[in-house]
């Protein structure tokens, strides 16, 4: 959501006064007037907003969704291809790379592209382009050339899945659960066969052996 040049505080309905006036440090009318929204616009959405935020305040992935959200935002209102991309990638390593934990970029785009299916190769294609141009931007302080389509790729990949989680997700108990899902083999081959694997050490747990 952008930022308006000031923000006026109510309290059930009640307009709390001068006081409750803030101003926006860091608002610039050029961009603001680049994609115009009108109120009665803006308040047709409020009901969504008001229940991405309940989902979210009640999710158990809520630290990492909100984190990615935030970051996504922010890429969102910078006309800076490079500012851009670095935020949706950040946003990327929020949801899929623990904090505690080296997470290498190639486990970031298998990670991105664990739910992709014939056009799987093609999203790893795009997202190690973009794994690329954040790594001339973070060594080397610039961007060789203009790839606003991919990082638009990134970030719709990213929201696809974010919103997923957020609708779907509820019984994803834990963010290591939900690594240890994406992190299984794509295909449903491997699948099966890490399936049947479970199922028989199950059976060796309960019974002692792994056919019953």
């Amino acid at each position: 959501m952008w930022i308006g040049p000031h923000q006026f505080f109510f309290e059930n309905r009640r307009f709390l006064g001068e006081h409750a006036v803030w101003s926006n440090q860091n608002y610039d009318e050029a961009k603001w007037n680049r994609s115009p929204k009108s109120a009665k616009e803006f308040y047709g959405q409020t009901r969504l907003i008001r229940r991405v935020i309940r989902a979210l305040a009640e999710h158990s992935l809520r630290s990492e969704l909100t984190a990615s959200l935030l970051l996504i935002g922010e890429g969102m209102i910078s006309d800076d291809l490079a500012f851009r991309l670095m935020r949706f990638w950040s946003a990327a390593e929020a949801l899929y790379a623990p904090s505690e934990d080296k997470t290498s970029m190639k486990k970031i785009i298998s990670r991105l592209t664990f739910a992709s299916k014939s056009d799987r190769w093609l999203d790893n294609m795009k997202l190690e382009r973009c794994e690329h141009l954040r790594n001339m931007y973070v060594h080397r302080g610039s961007n060789e050339s203009d790839d606003t389509s991919l990082v638009q790729h990134l970030r719709e990949l990213l929201l696809h899945q974010i919103y997923y989680y957020l609708w779907q997700g509820q019984d994803i108990e834990s963010h290591a659960d939900l690594l240890m899902m994406v992190d299984l083999p794509a295909d449903e081959g491997p699948l099966e066969r890490r399936k049947l694997a479970i199922n028989r050490r199950l059976n060796i747990a309960r019974s002692g052996r792994h056919r019953i």
